[in-house]
Formats: C-alpha cells, sequence, structure tokens
C-alpha cells in the first residue's frame, strides 16, 4: 500500500507541473535523454458552429519526444493558427470567426522549450468542420437579417431560374453566419416576392423585363423582409465615358489631362539661326507680322474646330517670338541630337521662363488646369524647315522631364513643336497630330528603318489622324482619352445586337473583349473593337471612298505594362503607380524596338492596333514593296459580312502567324455579324459560339 501511495503522489506531481508549463520529465535529472521533437494529438475537430473563432476554441494534446523514445505531456509555450481556410476559397482571417459551414484546414503551431532550454516546434495541418447554426437543431434567436444577390440577372428569365443569395444572420447566441441559397431547394423560413421598384404588384412569375430596376424582398420568418435592389444586365451594355478606368495621364503625368474643361493652348515661334546658312537654302522663314497673322489664323481655322468635334474646347493664344542667338543651340547642333533633344530642352528652359515673367502667377494658372504646376498644352513653332525625319526640328511631342509641383511657378514639360510651313498652313494637320500625342496617343505607323528609310507598314490603313495626319480619331483613341462612352459585349448572353450611329458623328462604339470578367474596365486592355466609319463630322474634309460608310474591326492589343515589377499594373491601384514606370506593352512598329519606349520583349510580335481587311489578306502589315497600305472599301465590312477569330486570326501577329488565342491566351468565342448597315448607322450581331 505504501508503494502504491507514492506512486499516486508522483502521478499527481506530474500533472500539477504540466499545467503550469512544466512536466514529469524536466523534474528528472537524466542527461542521457534529449528533447528531440514535439508531437500533437486529439486535435478537436469537430462541434464548431458558424460564428466560432477556431483559435479560442481549438484543443489538443501535446507530447514531448525524447531520444530514448518516450513521449511526455507537455504545455506548449507558443501556440498559434495559421493558414486557417475553407477548402471551398472561402478564406478567413486566423482571427476572425467563421461565416460559412463547411470544412476548412488549419495549419497549427506548437513550440515548447524544457528545462535545459532545448527548444522543438511542430505544425500539423488538420481538416476542421463548422456546421451551420441555421441548420442546426438548436435555440437561436436572429438578431439581424439581409440578403446581397450574388449573381449577374439576365432578362427572359423568371426570377427563380436565376436567383442567388447570400442570406447573412446575426445569432444572439453565436455570432454571425453567411448561408447561400439559390432557390432549387427551399430552406425553412425564407421565402422571396419580386416587385418592379416603386410598384406593389406581385411579378415574381413573371420574366425579368430589360431596362428596368426591381425590388427583391426576403424574409426571414416573421422579421421584416429585406429589399435587394437590382436591374437586369444585357448582353451588351453601355459604360459611361466617365467610368472607364484609365486615362494616359494615369501613367504618364506629363501628358495635357483630357475631358478636364476648355484646354488653353500656348503658341510660342521661334527663330532658330544655322552655322552655315548656306547649308539650309530656303530652309529658314521670318516671323513677321503677316506670318503671326497666318499662325493665328490656321489655328482657328483648323486646329481649334477638329478638337470641337471631339469635344474637346481649345482657346489658342499666341506668344511673343523668341530670337534663338546662342550658337550652342544652332540648327546644325541641334538636327545632329538624337532623343532625349537636350539641347531643344535647354532652349525651351531658357525661352519659357522670360513668357512666364510677362505674367503673373494666376495668369498662368488658366493654363494648367489641373493644378499640377506643369502648363498643359503648349506648341514651340520653328522658323526652320528641315525635312529628316526623327531629329529635333522634326515635328514632335516630347518631355523635357521637369515635373513641377508648384501651380504658383508653372513649368513645361510635355511640349509640341512644328515648324513654320506646317503651323501657318490655313490646313495644318499636324499641330492636331502632334497634340494628340500630347494627350498620351502614340504614333500608329511603323517606326522601323528599312533600306535607309521608314517601313510603309501600316497597320490601321493610313486613313488616321494619328498614323498620316488624316480623317477623325479612331475609336481606340477616343476611348484612351476618355472621350466617348461605348458599348461593351457583356457574355450575359450568347446572341445580342446593337445598332450604332457612326463614329464621327457621337463617337459610338463596340467593345468586344473574349471574356467580360477579365476586361479590365478600360481602353487599355486587349480587345476587338468595331465602329461605323462614315463620311460625316471632320471625316468630309478628307473622304475619298466610292461609299459613303463602312464597318471598321480593329484588334486592340494596349494592355499596360510595369517595366519595375515586369508585369501587368492593377487598375484598381492606379493612385500608387509609378510615373514614368508605367506604358503600353505592345506598339506598331515591326521592329519593337524603334518606337523606343519601352516596350516588353515578349510582345514583340503583339500589334498595339490593327484594322482588320475584311479580304482576309493583310496587306498592310506585309514587309516589303507591292503591297497595298490604304484602306480601301473592300477592307471594311457590309451587311451581310461576318468576322470569325478563326478566319482573321493571323492579322494578331507582326510576322503574319496564324495564332491560336488573343495575346493574353484567351480563346475569343465571338462571331461578329453586319446585320445592316447605312452611312447613318449600323447594326451589329454579336453570336457566341
Amino acid at each position: 500500500m505504501r508503494k502504491n501511495r507514492v506512486i499516486i503522489s508522483t502521478v499527481l506531481l506530474a500533472l500539477t507541473l504540466t499545467s503550469c508549463g512544466g512536466s514529469f520529465e524536466d523534474s528528472q535529472s537524466l542527461d542521457d535523454k534529449q528533447l528531440i521533437s514535439l508531437d500533437i494529438e486529439n486535435t478537436k475537430t469537430t462541434g464548431y458552429l458558424t460564428g466560432d473563432i477556431f483559435k479560442d476554441k481549438v484543443t489538443f494534446d501535446t507530447f514531448a519526444v525524447y531520444s530514448d523514445g518516450s513521449r511526455v505531456p507537455v504545455t506548449p509555450q507558443v501556440k498559434e493558427v495559421t493558414n486557417f481556410a475553407s477548402v471551398d476559397g472561402y478564406h478567413v482571417a486566423t482571427n476572425g470567426a467563421v461565416l460559412t459551414a463547411g470544412t476548412y484546414v488549419a495549419s497549427i503551431f506548437t513550440k515548447y522549450t524544457d528545462s535545459k532550454n532545448n527548444s522543438v516546434s511542430y505544425t500539423e495541418n488538420v481538416t476542421v468542420e463548422f456546421e451551420s447554426v441555421f441548420f442546426a437543431d438548436i435555440a437561436k434567436n436572429c438578431t439581424g437579417f439581409s440578403a446581397t444577390m450574388n449573381n449577374v440577372v439576365v432578362p427572359e428569365k423568371k426570377i427563380k431560374d436565376q436567383i442567388d443569395l447570400t442570406l447573412a444572420f446575426n445569432w444572439e447566441d453565436h455570432g454571425s453566419e453567411y448561408v447561400y441559397y439559390n432557390g432549387k431547394q427551399p430552406l425553412q423560413g425564407i421565402s422571396y416576392k419580386l416587385y418592379k421598384e416603386g410598384s406593389d404588384i406581385d411579378v415574381t412569375d413573371q420574366l425579368i423585363e430589360d431596362h428596368t430596376r426591381y425590388e427583391l424582398k426576403v424574409s426571414y420568418n416573421n422579421r421584416t423582409p429585406y429589399a435587394v435592389y437590382f436591374a437586369p444586365e444585357l448582353g451588351i451594355k453601355k459604360i459611361a465615358k466617365e467610368d472607364l478606368k484609365v486615362t494616359p495621364k494615369d501613367f504618364n503625368k506629363a501628358y495635357s489631362p483630357v475631358n478636364k474643361g476648355t484646354h488653353n493652348a500656348y503658341v510660342i515661334p521661334l527663330t532658330f539661326h544655322a552655322e552655315n546658312e548656306a547649308d539650309f537654302p530656303g530652309c529658314s522663314k521670318t516671323w513677321d507680322a503677316a506670318a503671326l497673322t497666318d499662325l493665328e489664323y490656321s489655328y482657328q481655322t483648323t486646329f481649334v474646330p477638329y478638337y470641337a468635334a471631339l469635344g474637346i474646347n481649345f482657346n489658342v493664344t499666341i506668344g511673343n517670338v523668341y530670337d534663338i542667338t546662342n550658337p550652342m543651340w544652332s540648327v546644325e547642333k541641334l538636327i545632329a541630337q538624337e532623343k532625349p533633344f537636350t539641347l531643344l530642352y535647354a532652349v525651351i528652359a531658357s525661352v519659357f521662363p522670360q513668357e512666364r515673367a510677362k505674367h503673373d502667377s494666376e495668369y498662368w494658372k488658366q493654363f494648367d488646369i489641373d493644378g499640377d504646376g506643369q502648363i498643359d498644352d503648349i506648341h514651340f513653332v520653328g522658323n526652320f524647315i528641315h525635312d529628316q525625319w526623327g531629329t529635333a526640328l522634326w515635328p514632335h511631342q516630347s518631355q523635357t522631364f521637369n515635373p513641377n509641383a508648384d501651380p504658383e511657378c508653372i513649368v513645361v514639360n510635355s511640349y509640341t513643336y512644328n515648324n513654320f510651313d506646317n503651323a501657318t498652313n490655313a490646313h495644318d494637320l499636324t499641330s492636331i497630330h502632334e497634340q494628340g500625342h500630347a494627350f498620351g496617343l502614340l504614333d500608329y505607323y511603323d517606326y522601323t528603318i528599312d533600306n535607309g528609310h521608314l517601313s510603309n507598314i501600316n497597320y490601321v490603313g493610313n486613313i488616321d489622324m494619328q498614323s498620316s495626319n488624316t480623317y477623325d480619331w479612331n475609336s481606340y483613341s477616343k476611348l484612351s482619352c476618355g472621350l466617348v462612352s461605348p458599348y461593351v459585349v457583356t457574355g450575359y448572353a450568347n446572341d445580342c445586337e446593337v445598332t450604332i450611329k457612326p463614329s464621327a458623328e457621337n463617337g459610338d462604339c463596340v467593345i468586344v473583349p473574349a471574356d467580360y470578367s477579365t476586361w479590365n474596365g478600360s481602353a487599355f486592355d486587349e480587345y476587338f473593337l468595331v465602329e461605323l466609319f462614315a463620311n460625316t463630322g471632320v471625316n468630309q474634309d478628307f473622304w475619298n471612298f466610292s461609299e459613303d460608310y463602312g464597318v471598321r474591326i480593329y484588334h486592340v492589343d494596349s494592355r499596360l505594362y510595369n517595366q519595375l515589377t515586369s508585369s501587368e499594373p492593377d487598375v484598381e491601384d492606379k493612385e500608387n503607380w509609378p510615373n514614368l514606370g508605367i506604358g503600353i506593352g505592345a506598339n506598331n512598329s515591326y521592329d519593337y524596338n524603334a518606337l523606343g519606349v519601352g516596350s516588353v520583349a515578349e510582345w514583340k510580335d503583339f500589334k498595339q492596333l490593327c484594322l482588320i481587311q475584311k479580304g482576309k489578306e493583310d496587306t498592310f502589315g506585309k514587309k516589303g514593296s507591292g503591297f497595298r497600305r490604304d484602306l480601301a472599301v473592300e477592307d471594311m465590312f457590309y451587311a451581310g459580312d461576318t468576322f470569325t477569330f478563326n478566319e482573321y486570326k493571323h492579322f494578331l501577329s507582326k510576322t503574319g502567324q496564324p495564332v491560336n488565342t488573343m495575346d493574353n491566351g484567351e480563346n475569343f468565342p465571338w462571331t461578329i455579324t453586319v446585320e445592316a448597315a447605312s452611312a447613318s448607322e449600323a447594326t451589329i450581331r454579336f453570336t457566341k459560339a
């Protein structure tokens, strides 16, 4: 009996020490034993209810394992739950309540240090079941109830065939819980009725109508019904231009802010000198009173009306003429310099402060409508005519890399440069083209040098203001600057159609992404683009086709790329985008390096903007001579014509190789059919295979 009493006392001592964080083994002097690992058993995996916080409820037994094979119960100094998530993908913070019933996986981390300061840790994954309070056979009292529609509701179906709700309950004794309800199986106590908003007539058993807003009243037992409001989604929806998520100003702060009210362009004429005038016969012009009158007249009769037709209103101020006499800024030195045009930037840095000093800061604020300290639209016009493409005295747009945040001391960053002959011509289109660059548009022609000359490849068929200084802006240009409200094919219907007006008349166009759910809500993504091109608006000044209209279909790959992270940026996080670190990844040069703006090597075969030629031969993009490069009637689509990806997939590649998917890897499922077309409207149908 005495021996037994000793044994009992020893066991009680062990339990007492364990409860205080020690162990019976620690109290012994067993130098030949070493702590080698930790183990847990008897983890609680069932008996949980929604609303529980797992880390606060979990229990388990911990054992220290020693070198002689013995296992001793211990209390770990560290006990954590990590990576707690539903097997269905519903993630929960480790210190948060579980809101949906189901199976969860948790990692339990334990750490134990014995009396000899030996530490071991152990992680075990366990599967845990959480039971719904709603379905459990327990007493419960609902203190709060609400409902959320999870899915898109479409017309021509009853609500019972497409209802998908998340019901949120607050239980008096068990916290919160989500229960999913799709109407296929009844839920005890749950009912609903559908009404048109503002009406008390029950339309639960009627077909959903388009262009109608509904009120779905969801009830739980005797509680006040919870109202869920929705409008059915169509196969095609119109996106307000204000809701387009990105404009060029978002990724390059130097660009002029489009759609911010009246723009005030400031024009400064410059007089350059050559070291040897004889080397440039007839190139030097004089800024006399007549030339300045012609300059102003050109802006008022061509530049201002063109942009007014786009919805951008301009006032134009002609500044003082500046004589550039510094020999360091001679014509020879300026045209010898490749980009960046640092000598021309130095000229600007000298001239503009002199002009700025002629007026106070309040005067200059009208030229900085977004208040970022940079003049929005400044044009320099030189007196020297030089025809070498790509030099500092060739018409261009660039930036001086002089961003400033002080609206009290405005500076020049983005600017355009034009020459005398263009700018004093009553039909000057070059200033319009270069202003397009100031708004963030790239050139759509090929910068590749072929046998000493610019390549004649032109993926948009030349008929474009940002290609050959002719015709209206195409719809992509308008979209990228946030000037128009596009229709977008959503995929909520497999067969839908829309009637559009000429794009030059009201900006109508249709974005057709391969997958609407992955379209980023901006022009800067990949999709097909449909517009009605017609002899109206500014096109009337250029029209030279046998037909007065045609439907144009483009492929657009204007996805943005972050050079700093080597990835596509998140359009929802544009407030944190780096200035100049982000740009359009593809371009329209056969040699993608020719544009020199950091295009993505992996995307070198992708075209930023490509016009699809109905005849299926990509004559615009073929390398070499002898191919037609200009848009013709036979390139456009008319009533009865169809487009499928499989028939035109070779247009996506600069090398003309057929591809299997969009550039982004998605399959394009749509057939585009011109159901009817005229110079005043076109009806386009979209059917999904």
